[in-house]
């Protein structure tokens, strides 16, 4: 008898694993922050989200200043130290030298980038209007002067701001950014004297 022909079976194919998406952390490519500085803005470009350092890529043309302590800006304020930084801007706490024994400022230097000196001056506009005819509220940070700087990255809008006291971001990073608990957001958002930071940051 004939022997039976064997089927030419194909080989399994063997099954691809699909490569697996690396987790998202904390360290996305936007944040918010307010450092002191009057100025409550989103990050872009190359900083770190959920920061308030400034990235050392970011020192170039377009961007930021390179401040150092000691120097004298708009022959008036003396750069004394840094407080913070921001998506757009560096913040110093600084002396003012024609104000004998006078109180300290805050001095935010923006990127020179374009787009953020054209919003550097509407900040600019928008505190001149609520300080217009001496009026301010004691739930607003008050802006005391304002300049332009040029320097090796290009012409920066700079503002010089009460000095106030720490950011919200701190408070974020305190509870390890999972959310200010409730009753710590009731109690700020009450004037009760914590209510500056709050309101200055929205």
């Amino acid at each position: 008898m004939p022997k039976p022909r064997r089927k030419n079976r194909r080989p399994a194919a063997k099954c691809k694993k699909k490569p697996q998406k690396p987790a998202r952390t904390r360290s996305a490519s936007r944040s918010y922050s307010y450092s002191r500085s009057g100025s409550y803005s989103e990050s872009e470009g190359s900083s770190d989200g959920h920061s308030d350092e400034d990235d050392p890529r970011d020192y170039k043309r377009g961007g930021y200043h390179p401040v150092m302590p000691y120097q004298l800006y708009n022959a008036r304020y003396r750069v004394l130290s840094k407080l913070g930084a921001g998506a757009f801007s560096t913040v110093w706490l600084c002396a003012d030298e024609k104000i004998v024994s006078g109180p300290l400022v805050a001095m935010k230097v923006c990127k020179s980038k374009k787009s953020v000196a054209e919003q550097a001056q509407d900040e600019v506009m928008l505190f001149e209007q609520m300080q217009q005819n001496g009026r301010s509220s004691p739930f607003v940070v008050k802006m005391t002067d304002h300049f332009w700087h040029t320097g090796p990255n290009g012409r920066h809008k700079c503002m010089t701001f009460e000095v106030m006291g720490e950011n919200l971001l701190a408070l974020v990073k305190y509870y390890d950014y999972n959310g200010i608990p409730l009753p710590l957001c009731r109690r700020l958002s009450r004037c009760d004297g914590m209510c500056d930071a709050l309101v200055a940051a929205l």
